[in-house]
């Protein structure tokens, strides 16, 4: 019987300062971070991304600005290099971010959906050129379960569940996880939805004092080479203003409504996914709590 090991997740919708608070327990436990955000691990690409300034933090911060744009990074990906940094590690793991995907399935220890490259590159070859209309008629036709769950308007998805189905035999929504190694104490921060959104839009003004705009520039002109930067919010939302289709501050409010409704997104899968201890950030004893309920779970 494997080992548990115990590991710190700090979750939430962005704009809730999960970096900070990570930073601040890391350097009292004097321990690491494992970046938990999808789109952090690039490189060249530090402020739509949001990364924590390595510069200026004390503390080992991993798998941030470590991946050129070219390169696809999945929740399988993650999963194998979160375990190996924690296997070299002998204190408990801090890992914040707000890709919950990515998260649940490291702690779930997920295996089933994650697909061989070459295999999925082979499906691809053969079935990456039909439209949305004809791949969810296949889907439909062979796993019926994915046809009822997935989002059959996402083309990508009903991609990827034909995919699963095809290659492993298996709907997707038959996931099962691994018996797991982690106990995880999940931290969530949160607050009131006006002051949540209040923060998102001075952060979306601060990434564009900081230069956004330059970033999102770069990737719309390596947009069919950068194949997830190109679909991520902080960038997307620029396209039309450098294809003449919208003002620029069209689009800087544009990324404020997708940006707001991430932050749902994101609170609706925590909430529904992971059992998360959750706190207000606007608390002015958040921190005290937390370490608190921290002190109380490691002694058990």
């Amino acid at each position: 019987m494997k080992k548990i090991k115990k590991v710190i997740v700090i979750v939430g919708p962005t704009a809730t300062g999960k970096t900070e608070l990570a930073v601040s327990l890391a350097e009292k436990l004097n321990t690491y971070i494992i970046s938990g955000d999808s789109m952090q691990i690039y490189k060249h690409f530090h402020i739509g991304t949001a990364q924590p300034n390595l510069e200026q933090i004390k503390v080992p911060y991993f798998l941030v600005n470590i991946l050129e744009p070219e390169k696809k990074f999945s929740a399988y990906d993650f999963k194998e290099k979160a375990n190996e940094i924690i296997e070299k590690k002998q204190q408990i793991p801090i890992i914040a971010g707000g890709t919950g995907f990515y998260i649940n399935s490291f702690l779930r220890n997920d295996t089933l959906g994650f697909l061989d490259g070459k295999q999925y590159q082979q499906f691809l070859s053969e079935y990456g050129e039909y439209n949305l209309a004809e791949l969810a008629a296949l889907l439909e036709k062979n796993d019926q379960q994915a046809f009822n769950k997935v989002d059959i308007a996402n083309k990508r998805r009903v991609l990827r569940a034909l995919a699963i189905k095809t290659i492993t035999g298996k709907s997707i929504v038959e996931q099962d996880s691994n018996e797991t190694e982690f106990d995880p104490f999940l931290i969530g921060l949160n607050t009131k939805r006006p002051i949540l959104y209040e923060r998102i839009e001075k952060r979306v003004d601060l990434m564009m004092e900081q230069g956004l705009l330059s970033e999102a520039e770069k990737v719309y002109e390596n947009r069919f080479s950068y194949p997830l930067l190109s679909t991520a919010i902080g960038y997307k939302e620029f396209f039309p203003f450098f294809e003449d289709k919208l003002e620029l501050s069209d689009s800087v409010t544009l990324l404020k409504q997708k940006t707001r409704n991430y932050a749902k997104r994101q609170l609706t899968w925590f909430r529904n996914k992971m059992q998360v201890n959750w706190y207000d950030i606007e608390d002015p004893s958040v921190y005290n709590k937390i370490e608190s309920d921290l002190l109380n779970w490691f002694s058990h």
